[in-house]
């Protein structure tokens, strides 16, 4: 929503016309803190000065509600992320034959199972960093498998803005393999 477009959506509030009912929780809460505001002012007769220092304090209050969730939000993803990134390293387990491979492995999904971050560390292993998608931080979804010259080919793909990543472990290299041209110039802009 554009900032001209919620402006609208305050003036229309503050005058009783706007319906909120669907909203999401903290769009409801200051839409609804406007219209009763609105009301004070045309019937109650609360002076402009007054119903604008209470608009820019239930604004305040808005930005720092939205600011909070969307960052519980993230972590939730990130959350989510080591849980299936866990047990994508659990698998790992099952497939290596060497006990110190099997234990390194087991230690990674600890690790991110339990969003411990330096549990490997600690014992002696490092972790590569995951950042997300490299075009817009999007939660990745990712897939491993070996390519016909005996690599392991990583394939990542975010949901966010349909990128789809083919990376060679070994050689570092990254290819983009996005499959819509469509969603290749989404990315782009």
């Amino acid at each position: 929503m554009s900032q001209e477009e919620f402006a609208r959506y305050e003036d229309m509030a503050i005058d009783g016309r706007l319906i909120y009912d669907e909203y999401p929780a903290e769009e409801y809460k200051y839409f609804s803190q406007l219209s009763r505001l609105g009301y004070k002012n045309r019937h109650e007769g609360w002076s402009k000065e007054i119903c604008e220092d209470k608009q820019a304090e239930y604004k305040r209050e808005y930005l720092h509600s939205k600011e909070r969730n969307g960052r519980f939000f993230r972590q939730a993803c990130i959350m989510q992320e080591n849980i299936r990134r866990g047990q994508t390293t659990v698998w790992k387990i099952n497939k290596a034959s060497d006990p110190a491979e099997k234990l390194e492995y087991a230690l990674q999904a600890l690790e991110l199972i339990l969003c411990d971050e330096g549990l490997a560390k600690h014992n002696g292993v490092n972790l590569p960093e995951y950042t997300g998608c490299e075009y817009c931080n999007g939660v990745t979804e990712w897939s491993e498998k070996l390519g016909a010259d005996g690599k392991e080919v990583r394939f990542e793909f975010c949901p966010v803005c349909g990128r789809m990543i083919e990376e060679v472990q070994n050689d570092n290299k990254r290819k983009d393999i996005t499959l819509s041209a469509d969603t290749k110039a989404h990315s782009q802009s």
